[in-house]
């Protein structure tokens, strides 16, 4: 109180010591004011206080007390009486002129009524005994929890580095795999690509052998052209036109499997791009991932630029497993080296052919040329045999004519001696009668 009223007034109390003066605190809790003190005393105290819900009987607790806001002043006694037992309202016979229009609770009162409501000492005891042990209990459960909570920190510190050390060494286990099989893709690809050039110089060949391979059949084609201009008898189906047909066919045969094995090379070059467009496309990826895993290789916990970041788990179900990456890897490079053994087979079956067909043209152009000499040097002699016979009918026919003249020579020589013989026939002829026989001068 004489706090309270030394905060808000400056002269000091001059107090009675009567308590039957003193308001009561009871009457002031029957006027209409006293809600807020319930309110306050209200739930201020644990469960051990079995007296809380006490309120009447317990006017030392809490609900007793009074704040600044209590305190009211009054111009008219009308509104001092509205609101309860006002302190010396009227008169001064107390000595509270400073206290006029002031409500204060009965401290006496309380301290009366509050005789019946209060704790034993061992109560006391037995309250803070408790309290003591419950303290104990809750500060050795607190330090099992700190010893649990500290247990568990160093625990998961030491998983988290063994397990950042697993990472490690199974990231370092991952770039090698990454290096080895990229490695052997790269070497792979230079195969791929140096047998690709020796399928296309192979297949350059095998094209100007096919262009070159026009010729012999554009001469077979003119010889049967030229040999068509032959006369009457001499049109005859003789085996040199047969060895140049044979040369045509075989020629055309031979263009025909050098166009197949050129065609062969053109589908076996457009698989191997094709493998090697995966390849190139996986040696690629396993570079890509191989930068990624040496930067996650090289993290640590006091790296820069590391962070929490989220839908991480929603890619599980579209990654591979390291046996499909083994066999997809394996399975390119596999189908490489097949695409590689094809066309070593291809280049292989190209030399053949260009061999065989070259050894075929020439065995057909030796067929031909044998036939057309056979067949000249039989012309030939036909020839010659002719020129000689038509030498020898020269010859004759010179002899007949020369003979010819000598007859007309002769014919002519001899008109004298037939004119002497007929001018003696006729001579003869006039012989008369019986003598006019057919007798030896005549006959002759």
């Amino acid at each position: 109180m004489e706090l309270m009223t030394e905060r808000y007034f400056q002269k000091p109390l001059r107090l009675s010591h009567s308590a039957s003066n003193l308001p009561d605190i009871v009457q002031y809790a029957r006027s209409g004011s006293s809600g807020r003190f319930d309110d306050i005393a209200e739930g201020s105290y644990p469960a051990i206080y079995t007296h809380r819900n006490i309120r009447s009987f317990a006017p030392w607790r809490p609900k007793s007390h009074f704040s600044p806001d209590r305190l009211s002043y009054f111009n008219d006694t009308k509104s001092a009486k509205s609101l309860g037992p006002i302190v010396n309202v009227t008169g001064d016979s107390l000595g509270l002129h400073e206290l006029e229009g002031l409500r204060i609770p009965s401290i006496y009162s309380a301290a009366r009524n509050a005789l019946y409501t209060r704790y034993t000492p061992a109560d006391w005891t037995r309250g803070n005994l408790t309290r003591l042990s419950n303290s104990e209990q809750a500060m050795k459960r607190a330090e099992h929890i700190r010893e649990n909570g500290e247990r568990l920190g160093v625990e998961a510190d030491d998983r988290i580095k063994r397990a950042q050390q697993e990472v490690g060494r199974l990231l370092g286990q991952r770039i090698n795999d990454i290096n080895y099989m990229k490695h052997e893709l790269n070497n792979e690809i230079d195969a791929l690509v140096n047998e690709m050039n020796k399928l296309n110089e192979s297949k350059r060949i095998a094209e100007k052998a096919f262009a070159e391979i026009e010729n012999p059949l554009h001469i077979t084609q003119e010889c049967l052209y030229h040999r068509e201009k032959r006369q009457s008898t001499d049109l005859v189906h003789d085996q040199p036109e047969k060895a140049l047909l044979k040369e045509i066919d075989g020629i055309k045969i031979c263009q025909e499997q050098i166009k197949n094995i050129i065609n062969r090379a053109t589908a076996q070059l457009s698989l191997c791009r094709s493998v090697q467009h995966e390849l190139e496309q996986d040696s690629s990826d396993k570079f890509r991932a191989l930068q990624l895993d040496q930067l996650a290789h090289q993290l640590r916990n006091s790296s820069a630029n590391i962070a929490l970041y989220g839908d991480i788990e929603k890619l599980e179900k579209w990654m591979s497993v390291p046996e499909k990456w083994a066999e997809h890897t394996s399975a390119n490079l596999k189908r490489s080296q097949a695409e590689r053994a094809a066309s070593r087979s291809i280049r292989e079956a190209i030399e053949h052919c260009l061999g065989s067909t070259f050894s075929k043209i020439r065995d057909l152009w030796s067929s031909t040329n044998a036939c057309l000499s056979q067949r000249i040097q039989e012309t030939m002699e036909a020839k010659n045999r002719i020129q000689v016979q038509l030498e020898k009918i020269n010859q004759e026919l010179f002899d007949v004519e020369k003979n010819m003249e000598y007859l007309k020579r002769c014919i002519a020589d001899k008109q004298a001696p037939l004119k002497v013989a007929r001018t003696r026939l006729d001579l003869r002829n006039r012989r008369p009668n019986i003598e006019l026989c057919h007798d030896d001068p005549h006959e002759r």
